[in-house]
């Protein structure tokens, strides 16, 4: 050959290899980022379905540690107060160790369980979704939607003029520019003709694509055979062929890969999703383990220490010394399992009446269709019991109460409104707010204290939800 323009060939020659490299680059990316994508979502599923077969030995584990750990701290101190009441004359001596027991021990230990819940440790962090949506070719393939003619304008062009440009020279490049604009404008018209629902195997679909792109350069193919003088060149423009060939089936495949690398990242963060509602209601249901520790120990517990502390300070000491072992031993039996997660209203009212049999009569009344409302929701159960436990204890510990009416009624569509006077000691005009509050601050929707002095009773005021997914809300 004579008259070499080298400058042109390692010009043209750099274009075309960079062209070639990056359609390289995004095919093999495509493996490697649909195989990212793939191994996320089966960490994903493959944490899932472990966390789910875990989940009742997790909460299981939580309830045996805080039995133990209410066992450890109360236990051995109810057993030595129930000693000291067994000898004679150690009354005064147990008062002093109940109200140590309670302000130290009891309080303390209902704030914790009631402010901390235990997390998941193997709760994973979302996984992060690539920004580069490809994978592999599916099985079926709307052949429409894989004819990407932006995509393949941009590649081929270039390609064929550089391709012309390296064979014949750049001035049969630009005179072969009509023929290139008319291959589009037939790849334009098969893609127009392509039913918009036709759906053909991998197979098909690749043969089918292949001579779309075969048509496509067959225009430039015959113009640059028929005025060329280089015999060689109808072999070398065979390449002119080969480009829109290459590029209507590889971004066709990429255009498929999109799709279906979208669909999976998709189901990827669905099941990210589904992790993190399944680890919050992991989170839920220990913080409900936790919580109901909490009603234990500053219900049941310091109730009966509270009645007992009461009795004890009464002149009749003789009768009081017998029930407020009884009280301790109520007191023992509450830590002695787990606590259930339901409760007989019926049951719970008796109990919680004998209770604080001669300190302070307690009264419940259901009106309208409020117990058959509590029926429905076990939830709403433990929160009623709580609710008028902590009411009474607070009317006898703080007011001296003799007498607690509790009434319950239906104010609405699933509201249970409560109401608890006692006839105890009016209300200071700043009174502060314990841990009650905080408890009643997440069982209830809204709850009020007040003083009624035209009949001399404090009046406690409270609704709640009664459908079994509101009644306990975490604070």
């Amino acid at each position: 050959m004579s008259g070499v323009d080298w400058g042109q060939r390692i010009i043209a020659g750099f274009l075309l290899g960079v062209a070639l490299l990056t359609f390289y680059t995004l095919a093999l990316g495509a493996g490697i980022e649909h195989q990212k994508t793939m191994t996320e979502l089966q960490t994903a599923q493959r944490f899932l379905i472990r966390q789910r077969r875990s989940s009742e030995t997790v909460v299981e584990s939580e309830n045996f540690r805080l039995l133990n750990q209410a066992q450890s701290l109360l236990t051995p101190k109810l057993d030595a107060i129930h000693r000291l009441l067994e000898e004679k004359g150690a009354i005064s001596a147990s008062i002093l160790e109940l109200k140590s027991l309670i302000s130290n021990t009891v309080r303390p230990l209902s704030q914790e369980l009631s402010t901390y819940a235990q997390k998941l440790s193997n709760r994973p962090d979302p996984l992060k979704v690539s920004a580069i949506p490809i994978r592999i070719l599916s099985p079926r393939v709307e052949l429409k939607n894989s004819v990407k003619l932006l995509m393949i304008i941009l590649f081929t062009l270039p390609s064929q003029f550089i391709i012309t440009a390296m064979i014949d020279g750049s001035a049969t490049a630009f005179m072969a520019l009509p023929s290139f604009l008319l291959g589009f404008i037939i790849l334009y018209l098969l893609r127009l003709l392509i039913p918009i629902n036709l759906v053909l195997s991998r197979g098909l679909a690749i043969m089918a694509l292949a001579g779309i792109g075969v048509l496509t350069g067959l225009p430039s193919y015959f113009y640059l055979v028929a005025t060329s003088s280089n015999e060689s060149a109808v072999f070398l423009f065979s390449m002119i062929v080969f480009a829109p060939a290459c590029g209507v089936t590889g971004f066709a495949v990429a255009g498929a890969l999109d799709r279906d690398r979208l669909a999976a990242e998709s189901k990827l963060i669905q099941e990210n999703a589904a992790i993190d509602f399944e680890s919050s209601v992991f989170d839920q249901r220990v913080w409900l383990a936790r919580r109901r520790w909490s009603f234990v120990i500053y219900g049941t517990v310091q109730a009966a220490l509270t009645a007992a502390l009461t009795r004890l300070s009464t002149k009749t000491q003789i009768t009081s010394v017998e029930l407020a072992l009884q009280d301790l031993e109520r007191a023992q039996n509450s830590l002695r399992s787990t606590p259930t997660s339901d409760v007989d209203l019926s049951v719970a009212m008796l109990e919680l009446a004998d209770t604080w049999r001669g300190i302070c009569e307690v009264t419940t009344y259901f009106h309208d269709s409020a117990l058959t409302g509590l029926e429905q929701s076990a939830n709403a159960r433990v929160c009623f019991n709580e609710i008028a436990k902590e009411v009474v204890s607070n009317a006898v510990r703080h007011g001296q109460a003799k007498q607690v009416t509790i009434e319950t009624r239906i104010s609405g569509k699933g509201i249970l409104s409560l109401k608890a006077s006692n006839n105890g000691a009016l209300l200071p005009e700043n009174f502060e707010q314990g841990v009650g509050s905080q408890m009643l601050d997440e069982l209830c929707i809204d709850w009020s204290l007040r003083n009624n002095r035209l009949r001399g009773t404090v009046v406690f005021e409270a609704t709640l939800p009664i459908t079994a997914s509101q009644a306990i809300r975490q604070g």
